[in-house]
């Protein structure tokens, strides 16, 4: 773009290092970093000069904060001293085209979404509603909690395609708290339910639709091989199969954002106080936005987009190798070199069985309120199908509610009680370690070798990665690289429920989440039929504590991301140490606020607004401390719909590193494997317009191929390859010890 007469260039940036969304600034190759109004026009003649300071929030952070604005000042006086200029008064500075300013920047942002608007005037053949009610205990009666359904409940369904529970583990049904190792209180809500809905559909979405197939029957009969984009399977008006669509015009994004509004456009919400037994239902009909409970899932998709899908958010890489072009890799030992290599040197492994994003659309649910110890029941139908969502619900409650014997019942879970038998010790006999002592036992002290997890990249291999992202680092390439590998197992994880119910125990998780596509009998039919293999059949077990994004009915914004790491102490004392360690550490406090920044950069594109109102806090997990950030900012509703601020953001810039295109291109060039289901975001998409997605990290992700954990941790010019190395095994010490605790109950039944 050509420069007013009046504007010189002062100063320049090599354009190759510079995020391609900033390249509408360049000239010649090169991005102006500074301009200076010159005072040749008439215009000008009356103005003072102005200045201002670019920073970064990294840089004023630290303890040369003061000082950079120090300079600032004395450098702007010296200047107008040596030009004789007159003093000049103070004056605030009007945000007088600041909404230009914002309007320019989403527009050329590259983000945004052709919105798919769906404006069907509902008619009374097509009218649908969500119908929420509590359930009513009488005063001998009490609800079973959400790990009592999960057992039992959800066991006897075995043949349903897709099951999931969005859980709050941190926070205990029935006490009404957090874990007493965590310190702060983080979850409230745990979301259940499956595809048996008559509403149900599961959506499934493909990249390159060269690389990967899915294998249904056909109208006419045959297995036929279809190479595709996306696909919805929907259960059909009769309720007796499922009904298979390919679309290939819509990304998965577009797709449910236009979904979502044509759902929320046909639909009412329809809300009884209480189910009690034997008495008819009482529905009145509310406005979405005069909902006034505190959980915002009212029906909607639950489901994941995986870190492949940063490839339809402005990422223009080189991609990851593929199988067939994977680099070579060289036969070094890593630090077991007893253990098996899980992943026989193949990168992708568990692709042919996930595809890059999958979301079920939840037609019943349940929500559990562990503070308020309330279940509500949610149904989206038709409304003139009133009579099956009452059946459906009066259906639940026999099945949810107990009744209370002279005697009292015991005052712990059945579910508790098996998985804390099971887990026995474990965590007190891991206290004792240092960093590195953990990581030593996890990588050589197996009873059962069968049982653990080795990696795609050895340690070697993986250490000379960290090397490649400091020497990036040093030459200006990028400030931050999040590193990462794969963690795997061959041996197949044959009841998922059960392996999740362990994790949690063992790391209960303000993000947890269970989610499953494919019944037990299509892993039974995988084991029998490899020809099978084209199914989708997964189980993605997560413990993450970290907040991707929650957006809110009303437009507000939130992101948690988490940088910085560090283990439990074996005391009070010490663990305050640690917790302090870490608030205090440079490097991890470095990683933060860059991420900060970023994710700030990210919500910025859609939101008018964007706050910091808590910086690099310490919040304790059951076995590590974790160094937090708090991230808010307001979209406009009219502008940005749920789905367009979540590809904004997406991925979370705590798995990438920053600049985040720049560094998203250079982990591509240097991990082995694509991260599929790891490092992207799982949760849910609400008709009221809410959503609540987590990072996917902590996370086993289970198919007949056996088990893979992704792990990693933030690269920056202070990093010391050693303990990166180190902090990759910390972080799955957890769903090691769960595997090793399920494999060993798997044998003694």
């Amino acid at each position: 773009k050509t420069l007013p007469s009046t504007v010189q260039e002062k100063a320049f940036c090599d354009s190759s290092t510079v995020p391609l969304n900033s390249m509408q600034n360049s000239k010649k190759g090169k991005v102006i970093m500074a301009i200076q109004v010159t005072e040749t026009s008439q215009e000008y003649e009356d103005l003072p000069p102005c200045w201002g300071v670019q920073f970064h929030p990294e840089s004023v952070s630290t303890q040369y904060g003061i000082k950079l604005f120090e300079n600032f000042g004395r450098l702007t006086t010296e200047y107008l001293t040596r030009s004789h200029r007159k003093s000049i008064s103070q004056k605030n500075v009007s945000n007088e085209g600041l909404n230009d300013t914002q309007s320019f920047l989403h527009q050329e942002s590259g983000i945004g979404l052709q919105r798919n608007e769906v404006n069907v005037k509902a008619t009374p053949e097509n009218q649908f509603a969500v119908f929420v009610t509590q359930l009513h205990m009488k005063i001998n009666e009490r609800i079973i909690s959400p790990e009592e359904y999960f057992e039992d409940a959800f066991s006897v369904a075995r043949g349903t395609m897709s099951q999931f529970w969005l859980d709050s583990a941190t926070c205990q049904w029935g006490r009404g708290q957090t874990s007493p190792k965590t310190s702060q209180s983080r979850g409230r809500f745990s979301y259940m339910g499956d595809s048996e809905g008559p509403n149900s559909k599961l959506v499934e979405f493909c990249l390159n639709n060269t690389d990967r197939t899915f294998k249904h029957e056909t109208s006419r009969g045959s297995n036929d091989l279809i190479r595709h984009k996306l696909r919805v399977s929907q259960r059909t008006p009769e309720d007796k199969a499922w009904e298979v669509s390919e679309n290939s015009e819509k990304d998965i994004f577009s797709y449910l954002d236009s979904d979502l509004l044509w759902m929320r456009n046909q639909s009412k919400l329809m809300f009884a106080e209480e189910l009690i037994e034997n008495e008819k239902l009482r529905f009145s009909e509310i406005e979405f936005d005069s909902w006034d409970k505190d959980f915002e899932f009212l029906c909607g998709y639950v489901g994941f987009f995986g870190y492949g899908l940063r490839k339809l958010c402005g990422v223009k890489s080189c991609g990851v190798h593929s199988l067939e072009t994977s680099r070579s890799v060289k036969a070094e030992p890593f630090l077991a070199p007893n253990l098996p290599r899980a992943c026989n040197n193949q990168s992708n492994m568990n692709d042919e069985f996930i595809p890059d994003s999958a979301f079920l659309f939840a037609d019943r649910m349940i929500v559990w309120d562990h503070h308020e110890q309330k279940v509500y029941l949610l149904a989206w139908d038709k409304t003139d199908e009133r009579e099956r969502v009452e059946s459906w619900m009066r259906k639940m409650r026999t099945t949810m509610v107990r009744t209370l014997h002279p005697g009292g019942e015991r005052t712990t879970d059945p579910a508790s009680v098996i998985a804390n038998e099971l887990i026995g010790t474990t965590l007190e006999e891991e206290k004792g370690y240092s960093s590195a002592e953990k990581e030593v036992a996890f990588s050589l002290s197996k009873k059962h070798k069968s049982f653990g997890l080795s990696p795609d990249v050895n340690d070697l291999e993986y250490k000379a990665s960290i090397e490649r992202s400091l020497n990036l680092i040093n030459v200006g390439q990028t400030y931050e690289v999040c590193l990462t590998r794969q963690l795997c197992s061959n041996r197949q994880v044959l009841d998922p429920k059960r392996f999740y119910v362990t994790l949690r125990n063992i790391n209960p998780a303000p993000y947890g989440a269970f989610f499953s596509v494919g019944s037990d009998s299509s892993l039974q039919a995988v084991r029998n039929d490899q020809s099978c293999k084209n199914h989708s059949c997964f189980s993605i077990c997560s413990s993450s504590p970290e907040r991707f994004i929650h957006i809110s009915g009303n437009g507000k914004v939130e992101s948690k991301p988490i940088k910085g790491t560090i283990r439990r102490g074996n005391s009070e004392e010490e663990d305050e140490e640690l917790a302090t360690k870490l608030r205090m550490s440079d490097k991890d406090r470095a990683e933060n606020l860059m991420i900060v920044d970023l994710v700030r950069n990210d919500l910025g594109r859609v939101c008018e607004s964007v706050e910091v109102p808590k910086l690099m806090h310490v919040e304790s997990f059951e076995t590590v401390h974790q160094l937090v950030s708090t991230v808010t900012g307001t979209i406009d509703r009219a502008k940005h719909s749920t789905v367009e601020t979540i590809r904004a953001a997406f991925p979370g810039g705590s798995m990438t590193g920053a600049p985040k295109l720049r560094t998203m291109q250079i982990i591509d060039e240097l991990e082995k494997s694509e991260r599929g289901v790891y490092s992207g975001s799982l949760g849910y998409l609400s008709l009221s317009g809410a959503a609540d997605l987590n990072i996917v990290i902590r996370t086993a992700v289970l198919t007949p191929n056996g088990v893979s954990v992704g792990t990693g941790g933030a690269i920056v010019a202070l990093s010391d390859a050693s303990e990166e190395l180190h902090e990759t095994y910390l972080k799955a010490n957890a769903i090691d010890n769960a595997l090793k605790k399920y494999f060993q109950s798997e044998e003694s039944l």
